[in-house]
Order: C-alpha cells, then sequence, then structure tokens
C-alpha cells in the first residue's frame, strides 16, 4: 500500500469514526463541508474493498455491525493518535515574558514584537525584581545597564534596562526594545 492509499484508508477510518460518535452520516458530512452523498459512497467503496459492512444504515441514523464495532476501536486509536501529535505540535503555552516599565514612560510598538513572535506573551508585572525585563527611569538598587534616551522633542532622559539573559524570549524583546529606543 503507498502513501496515498494509506492516507486514503485514514482518511476513511477517520469519517467511519465520526459517523459512529455522531450518529448520522448527513451531520458528519456538514460538518467536514462535503456532501452527505459522497460521504456515504466513500464509505460504501470502503466496506466493498475490504469486504465488510461497517454499519447497519436506517432513516434514523446508523448502527454499527460486529465488523464496524472491531474497526471502530482501530479507527478511535488513529483519532487519538491524530490528537496526541496535535498536542505535541502545537505550543502547550506561550513563553512568558514578565515585563515591568516605569509608570511614566510609554513603549510603543510591543504588539508589533508580540506580531513577530506570536508564541511569546508579555505579562505586565508590579516589581521591576520580579520582571524578566524592566525599564526604568531611576537607578535600581542592583547592577543594570544604562543608556540615554533622546525622544523626538529633543528630551534626554537616562534609563536603565535589565534583562533576564538566561531567558531567550526576554532576550529577544530586550534587543526588540534597545533596537526601538535607539532608532
Amino acid at each position: 500500500m503507498n502513501i496515498k492509499q494509506k492516507l486514503s484508508l485514514i482518511k476513511c477510518l477517520l469519517y467511519f469514526d465520526a459517523v459512529l460518535k455522531n450518529g448520522k452520516i448527513s451531520k458528519v458530512a456538514q460538518e467536514n463541508g462535503i456532501k452527505q452523498a459522497n460521504l456515504s459512497h466513500l464509505l460504501t467503496d470502503f466496506e466493498k474493498a475490504f469486504g465488510i459492512n461497517l454499519f447497519q444504515r436506517s432513516n434514523q441514523g446508523v448502527t454499527p455491525t460486529n465488523q464496524g464495532l472491531f474497526i471502530a476501536k482501530i479507527a478511535d486509536k488513529i483519532e487519538k493518535n491524530i490528537q496526541e501529535i496535535e498536542k505535541i505540535l502545537t505550543p502547550i503555552s506561550k513563553a512568558q515574558i514578565n515585563f515591568y516599565l516605569s509608570p511614566e514612560l510609554e513603549l510603543k510598538n510591543l504588539t508589533e514584537f508580540e506580531n513577530q513572535h506570536p508564541t511569546y506573551q508579555i505579562l505586565s508585572v508590579s516589581s521591576p525584581k520580579a520582571a524578566d525585563i524592566a525599564i526604568l527611569t531611576q537607578e535600581p538598587s542592583w547592577p543594570c545597564e544604562y543608556t540615554n534616551f533622546t525622544t523626538q522633542g529633543n528630551i534626554s532622559q537616562k534609563l536603565w534596562l535589565t534583562c533576564r539573559m538566561d531567558k531567550p524570549q526576554a532576550a529577544s524583546l530586550y534587543d526588540f526594545i534597545v533596537k526601538q529606543l535607539l532608532s
């Protein structure tokens, strides 16, 4: 069996699993954007190809045969494996960056950073010591870098920047902020 045939088999098994869980071919067809007749033919062709009967069909819906129940266990395993793969490939949660900005400051373009880094989440914290990144207008009690920042109105202000460089997402935001301040 080549890959195309295997994919076709998996597709049929997933449709079969969905029909069993929903009880109606029409509902599964509608939820998946295909015509009911096409889904019925797909499942009938599957039954003919393997010489089995998956369902007993009636006006009230479908019920699985004994063969169908056996195949349903396999189809359910495939569905669960796909869900497991999806969990692995999808980030569980966004990497959080605890960010402190002195109240008298305003930092623009944070949404630009978030758009560039959709797996990062910037959280505002109330204390610079709790922050992965802090921008301060007064020198903190711990050593950190500072820069002179000149606004568009040629007002010069000294800013202290702290960053936990052991967190890659914090370092990325730090680099972004420094570029914003110096541009």
